[in-house]
């Protein structure tokens, strides 16, 4: 049996045009002789196949619509026109009166005002509308001791600054130079002098490590009254300088489980008074050995300084960056 799909239609299978007058055709069965010759039939494409070229002749135009329209906003004539359109957008509003009238500020204590309005990048009767938000927000967002900024147009003339300052809890001391620095380790300011209490952290990287130093120390309240600063050393391990009977005593902490050998001292403090002895150098690096150093490199009850006796489980340091 044919499928429908297979049935083609010819001129001669239409309907004839009605005769003239009363006469009726004959249904005759024409001979072979006189039937036409049979045309070739072209095969229809299954539903399928011309559903899938449709949809994909489609597709190609869109896309190419698309890509010339994409083409179109990376072009430097779009580029040249939305800068005229916010060109002619910014006279119109300037126009109407929308001119920067008045600056409000939230969050500063820190942050040096005139940073902050540098980083504006503004002046009094700009045009509101001309101002580059995000690049603003970003300039202030770089300013040390910055941590969040906000940003708002207040029609028709003023503009809201909103900002979070970091929370100073150490100040760094590199190469020579000073700055707060929050937990996190973010600079958090250059203005030392209100700051002067705050703990004193020093060398390359300490920053990054100040959070887990100060929880350390805080430990013990004994030595941490007595604490002057924190050297973080050869990028793995500190040394903490505490204040003694005749100057300044280094301890020498270990890079592994420095807590530990910080509780030890305190410890060694209440039972033997050992930060009260003239001593310049108390090594813990060795976890079962504790090394002193003393002015001139004898211990203090020594006769003479020439019997270069070796204290009981105490010699002199091999140097404090080892």
């Amino acid at each position: 049996m044919r499928r429908l799909t297979d049935v083609t239609i010819t001129t001669s299978d239409r309907p004839a045009p009605p005769r003239s007058g009363n006469a009726r055709a004959k249904a005759t069965r024409p001979n072979s002789e006189s039937r036409p010759a049979p045309r070739s039939r072209r095969r229809r494409l299954p539903t399928w196949l011309r559903r899938l070229i449709m949809g994909t002749s489609t597709a190609a135009l869109i896309a190419a619509i698309g890509g010339g329209a994409t083409w179109f906003m990376r072009s430097a004539r779009f580029t040249a026109l939305q800068s005229s359109v916010s060109g002619e957008l910014i006279a119109l509003s300037e126009r109407a009166g929308m001119r920067i009238q008045d600056v409000e500020v939230e969050g500063r204590k820190r942050v040096s005002q005139q940073d902050l309005i540098t980083a504006l990048n503004i002046k009094e009767g700009d045009p509101i509308l001309g101002v580059d938000l995000p690049a603003a927000r970003a300039r202030i967002a770089a300013l040390p001791g910055v941590a969040t900024v906000t940003i708002e147009r207040r029609l028709p003339g003023e503009l809201d600054v909103l900002i979070t300052e970091r929370e100073p809890v150490a100040i760094w001391q590199n190469d020579g130079h000073y700055q707060l620095v929050d937990r996190a380790g973010q600079p958090a300011g250059d203005n030392i002098d209100a700051y002067g209490a705050l703990p004193l952290v020093v060398g390359p990287g300490a920053p990054d490590h100040v959070a887990t130093l100060l929880d350390m120390l805080r430990t013990e309240p004994a030595l941490l009254s007595r604490v002057k600063a924190s050297e973080w050393v050869s990028a793995r391990r500190w040394t903490v300088q505490l204040s003694g009977p005749s100057g300044d005593i280094d301890i020498c902490l270990p890079e592994n489980d420095p807590a530990s050998a910080w509780h030890e001292l305190a410890k060694l403090q209440d039972e033997q008074k050992l930060l009260d002895r003239k001593i310049t150098m108390v090594d813990m690096r060795i976890a079962d050995r504790l090394i002193l150093r003393i002015p001139g490199g004898i211990e203090p009850h020594a006769k003479t300084p020439s019997t270069h006796a070796t204290p009981t489980v105490r010699h002199k340091a091999p140097g404090r960056d080892a």
